[in-house]
Order: structure tokens, then sequence, then C-alpha cells
């Protein structure tokens, strides 16, 4: 295995370059195959209390062949030797891995309203949330789409709350609501339709701003529910006071896709795997982890840090205008990209300097961003290469001042830096998991016509179903946006263990979060995630560090486990993904099967003989002849033939 490279740090830097991490929300490792695991055992039959029937399947030149045999206590079959490690243990569940991707549940409809009742305020099932003194007016139309009746709803006054019209059902994680609904709004007003999770922390899950044209309107709205099971709904909300919206042709369609096809038979993107470095002078190491990007926020190097007064940033005595200068000129690596993200307006350009939050307020000359822009920008013209518009943009720890104006910044940074270098990407500014219907209003203001990436920052506590569920909605979001066509970035995220989460009972916190950070980097290649930037390498806490911070140097169980599975995807495509209650699976074509637990340790039976296993701690293990397996971590699993990689 590669050893880590240590660089001298020079002295005349060694000031500006000491600083702990900010804690900002929330690799083509070698390959060569270590020595097998000293403990191995022979698998021996399963003896059964009667005579059975078992599907044994084989995979031959990318065909499966299914054949059955019938087996008995005295039955001898050839012995496998299986390494100790992956033996499976009796009392875990078993599971019957599939061949390919389940059978996706046919759509059900589970709510329709015709509004052709008899009603004079609500239609059946209709109800209206009035929260802080707001008043609205709700009745039966004559105006309707089809046949003879509609819903009409008016706001009448806000108070200091809002009014919202909606329909009620369960929803379950991990399945997929769609609602069509016909609507109309006189010219020139708009409102807002959503699909909203109605529990802590009562987050809208899709929404979507509709402008009135005063004809009938059809809008279709749809997403995945990544909460636990719980009451959902479809709501109104106005935007306008003493404005009808007139509703009818309601169906809401319940289905359980595979959230994972948008990845199938793509390539797993070069820029997938990333890393933040936040206490380089604490430490001066470039671990061999196969990351390809590097994102330079909590670094020390805003805005604010940077151009503390309003004259050009002094790159020759401001520390953190150095400090910059060496992650880009020194520091990392010639295959690494870089990433800035803008954040923290200096005070002197607050909006509202006054605030103690003045950084997040916004930016009162739109002249003094662009100034800035344009000298980085031109400072770093080929070097960085990704511009992000803001971290956390919903969350009010980094920016309240609202999407609109975030809009009109992502704009002027767009004209200077596409003008400076048409190679430069605008990453739009990033959200967090409750912050779609911001990143909605970003969008409608005018980011879209200026963003290359879309991007959210998840940090992975409730399983890969929740994970897989927050990009399906983000891919859901770009399309009614007009902007399938983006890739989509988690340029931020670790995986916490919380008391939601099993895997974490174990009494190594560190080889658990190690198996669930690996777990949550799979899911997100087999998504379909174009980059994923691990916060950090030195960690948030000790046993999320991917580098150990007693020599700098070693790396962690969980830095091994990033190394394993940036090594496993580095340059693959992917073939089929999707997860089930107990594992999800990720094939690579001509290499092989990764497979990780969901939450518990199964007993899993593979549809293929595989000829090796790889572990998240970079061994290579010979399981000539098995099938069966204890799955209690990911694992890769070669196919026979397989590439090299």
């Amino acid at each position: 295995m590669k050893q880590h490279v240590v660089l001298p740090i020079a002295l005349a830097l060694s000031q500006a370059l000491i600083l702990s991490a900010c804690g900002g929300g929330g690799g083509g490792g070698s390959s060569d195959p270590a020595a097998a695991d000293a403990g191995t055992q022979s698998s021996t039959p399963v003896s059964a209390p009667e005579t059975r029937s078992v599907a044994a399947s084989s995979v031959t030149a990318g065909t499966m062949t299914t054949t059955t045999t019938t087996t008995t206590t005295t039955t001898t079959t050839t012995t496998a030797v299986v390494p100790s490690r992956l033996v499976a243990q009796e009392g875990n569940p078993e599971v019957m891995v599939a061949s390919t991707a389940p059978a996706t549940l046919a759509p059900l409809e589970v709510a329709r309203s015709s509004f052709e009742e008899a009603f004079s305020y609500k239609a059946p099932g209709w109800n209206v949330n009035e929260y802080g003194g707001a008043i609205s007016r709700l009745g039966k139309s004559n105006d309707a789409a089809t046949g003879t009746g509609s819903q009409s709803f008016t706001l009448i006054s806000k108070g200091t709350g809002d009014s919202n019209l909606l329909r009620g059902f369960p929803m379950k994680q991990g399945y997929v609501y769609q609602v069509s609904v016909k609507y109309k709004l006189p010219v020139g007003k708009s409102a807002v339709m959503m699909l909203r999770h109605d529990a802590q922390p009562w987050n809208s899950i899709a929404q979507q701003t509709v402008q009135g044209n005063g004809q009938w309107q059809q809008l279709t709205l749809k997403a995945a529910f990544p909460h636990a099971d719980a009451l959902g709904s479809f709501r109104v909300a106005h935007k306008h006071l003493d404005t009808p919206i007139l509703i009818d042709d309601f169906q809401m369609v319940e289905s359980k896709p595979n959230l994972m096809t948008f990845s199938h038979g793509q390539p797993v993107s070069p820029l997938f795997t990333g890393i933040h470095v936040n206490r380089l002078g604490t430490h001066n190491a470039w671990p061999a982890l196969g990351v390809k990007m590097m994102r330079l926020h909590d670094t020390g190097t805003t805005w604010g840090a940077m151009q503390p007064t309003d004259a050009p940033v002094d790159f020759s005595t401001n520390a953190a205008a150095r400090r910059l200068d060496y992650y880009v000129f020194s520091y990392r690596r010639p295959d690494v990209a870089l990433m800035y993200t803008f954040t923290n307006v200096p005070k002197w350009a607050a909006l509202d300097p006054t605030r103690t939050d003045y950084r997040t307020t916004g930016v009162a000359d739109l002249e003094s961003f662009r100034r800035f822009v344009r000298q980085i920008g031109t400072r770093y013209k080929g070097h960085i290469r990704y511009w992000e518009m803001w971290n956390e943009s919903n969350y009010s720890l980094f920016w309240t001042g609202g999407p609109v104006h975030l809009a009109e910044l992502t704009r002027v940074a767009a004209e200077e830096l596409k003008a400076i270098d048409p190679e430069n990407k605008i990453v739009a500014a990033n959200v967090i998991w409750n912050g779609q219907h911001f990143l909605e209003d970003y969008l409608d203001a005018g980011a879209r016509d200026h963003v290359d990436v879309l991007s959210y920052h998840h940090y992975t506590e409730n399983g890969p179903v929740a994970n897989a569920v927050f990009h399906y909605n983000m891919r859901e979001l770009a399309a009614r946006h007009g902007l399938s066509h983006l890739p989509i970035w988690n340029t931020e995220g670790d995986a916490t263990c919380t008391e939601v989460t099993p895997l974490c009972a174990g009494v190594d916190l560190m080889q658990e979060q190690a198996q669930l950070s690996a777990g949550a980097v799979l899911t997100m290649a087999a998504s379909g995630v174009g980059n994923y930037n691990y916060y950090t390498l030195e960690g948030r806490s000790p046993d999320r560090a991917l580098l150990s911070s007693a020599d700098w140097s070693t790396l962690t169980a969980g830095g091994k486990a990033y190394q394993s599975v940036a090594a496993w995807l580095a340059g693959a495509t992917v073939q089929d993904s999707w997860c089930e209650a107990t594992h999800c699976v990720l094939r690579l074509q001509g290499r092989g099967w990764a497979l990780w637990p969901a939450r518990e340790a199964v007993n899993i039976t593979l549809p293929f003989t595989p000829v090796a296993a790889r572990t998240t701690d970079g061994q290579r293990l010979s399981v000539s002849g098995a099938t069966r397996f204890l799955l209690n971590q990911p694992v890769f699993f070669e196919i026979a033939n397989a590439v090299t990689f």
C-alpha cells in the first residue's frame, strides 16, 4: 500500500497556515491485493431437518443460469473456503440476493377529488391550515376544468402567519408520491404548491411556484418520501391577498420505483471522490485516498477574511490570502480539481453591518462583490475551475439575505468568471436537507440561467434509503426547472452515528463510522451523485477522521474504507443498482458487485460465485466456491475474469 507523503511547510508561511477547522455544517489507493485473512474456515452445507429445494445460480458470460437441486441432511457438497470474517452467522436474517433490481410496485391511486360533490366550504378530504392570525375564505366554484365544480381558496389576511389549503394522506419512506392537479389563477398572480412532511421538521419535499394566466393549467409534482412513515400532504399557499385560486381534478398516486436508475449505464464521475482539508498547518499530509476534488470551504479563506477593508486583496500580507495561495499553488496535487465556495461578506460590504451576523445579510453594493470575484478569478485562472455560490444558503448561520439576492450574486459571479475563463463552472448555492424550497426560489429568481452544477449537503444519518431519496428528489427538482442535464453534487457530508442508525451499536465507534461512511459513498455512486466531498480529512470528531492525528500519516479505519471504496469505483461504469429493506447492491460493469447492509447485519447468498472479496480495510480475500457470506460491512465481490482495478 502506498505510504502517505508528508511535505515540509515553508517557514515563511507557517503562521498563515495554522488554522483549526471552523466546522462547516453540520482515491486511487493501491489495488495490490493484501495478504488474505489469516483465519479461514471451510464452509459446510447447512443441515436441514427435511428435504428441500434450493435454487443455485451461476453467471456465465453475462447470463444467469438457474438450476434446482434437492438436498437432504446427508448431502455433501464441494467444500468452499470462506475467510472467517465473512462466514455467515447463525441467527442473522437470511437474504437471497436478486440477480437484477427487483420488480417495482405498480402505481396505486391513493387519493382523488373531482369536486363534483355538494359542499359549501371545503370538499371532502380537504382542510385549511391557518396560523398566526391568518384568515382565508373557501367555497365551491362553478368554474371548473371538467365537470361542474372546483375548490376555491382565497387568502384574506396573513397576520403573522399564513394559510394553506391541504389534502392529507399517510406517506411511506422510500415511496414516490405524484400529484396531478389543475389550477386557475388570475393573470400575473402566483401561488406555491407543495408536497410536505406533516411532522417535525415540517419540511416540503417538493414544491413549485405557479404563475396564473387566467386559464386552467396542469401541474404535476413528484417526490420520494425521505422520512420514517408519517403523515404528509399536498398544499396550496398564496402569494397574494384577495386572489382566488381554483383547484380541480386532483389525483395522488403512490409507487415504489427503483430510486437509483439515473446512474445505470453511466460512468462514475471522475470528480466523484472529494475531500475537505481544513487543518493545513497543523499537518501537511496528502494521503493516497484517491480523491479527485478538494473543496476549499472552512479553510480560513472566505471573502471576509481575505478582504477585510475596501481595498484589493493583498496577497503578500493578508494571512487568509497567502493561505489560499498555498492551497492552490503548493499543496494540491495536479490531478485534483479545486472548488472555491463564496461565503462570509466582509463588514464594510455587508447589507446590514450593524447586525452581529452581518456576514450573512447580503451585499450592499454588487460592484464590491464583482471586484472581489474578478480579482481572485484572474489570480487563480486555470487553477480553480469550480466556484460554488454560497455555503448552506438556507441555513441562517451562513445566509439570511434570501434567495433573490443570492441569485443576483450568482449572476455577477458567472459574468465575471466566464469572462475570465469560459471553462470555469458555476456551482449553485448549496442547501441542507430541508432547503429544497429555498433552492426552488433561488432558481426561479434567475440563478437557473447561470449555474452549471446543482449542489446540496447531506450527512448520512438514517441509512442508505434516505440518502438515495434525497438525491432522487434533487433530480426531480432539476427536471421541474428544465435543468435535467446538469450534474448534481453533494459537496459536503459524512456519515453520522445516531440512535436511529442501529449499525452504530457496536463497541468500536470508529469502525462503525468507517462502515457507515463507506456505505454512504457507495449509495451516492449508485444514485448518480457527481461529486462527494468528505468533511473532513481531520474529522469533525476523532471517530470521523480519515487520518490519525497521532502522526498525521496513518490512515484510520475510516480512511482505509474511503480509500478502498474509491479504488472500487475509480474508472468504473454502473451496470445496475438498487436498495432493499436489508441491503443495497451496486453492480460495476466488468468488475463485480458491491453490497452493503441497509441497517443490521445479514447473511447473504449471491446469485453468482465470486472469485474474490474486497473489504474496506484494503484486503482482497479468496472466496473460491462460496456464495453465502456475512454482510455486516460493505464488501466488493469480484466476478470471474474481472478487469484489473
